[in-house]
């Protein structure tokens, strides 16, 4: 991601502009993603559309997934029901 992509991105979320803006949820992430950003192409907000490959995007984010679940285990006793329900989802 090019850096004045992500500086537009957090001058919008400092000075308020991303308040009013749509938002999706990732189903794997559980991240809320905007759905526009000034200054930053749309493409750039939905990563998947922006790989060439969606098959190896798909197989990429499966991966990243399955790790953070799999790092997340040494910290879920130690964590309430929320937490959990908050985690990543590899099978979505």
């Amino acid at each position: 991601m090019k850096i004045a992509y992500t500086r537009a991105m957090v001058r919008a979320a400092l000075d308020g502009r991303l308040g009013s803006a749509g938002v999706r949820e990732d189903g794997r992430f559980g991240l809320l993603v905007p759905e526009a950003c000034p200054d930053v192409p749309s493409e750039v907000l939905q990563p998947r559309g922006a790989w060439n490959d969606k098959t190896a995007y798909d197989a990429t984010a499966h991966d990243l997934c399955g790790r953070f679940e799999a790092n997340f285990k040494k910290f879920e006793p130690f964590v309430d029901d929320s937490v959990r329900a908050a985690g990543i989802r590899r099978a979505a």
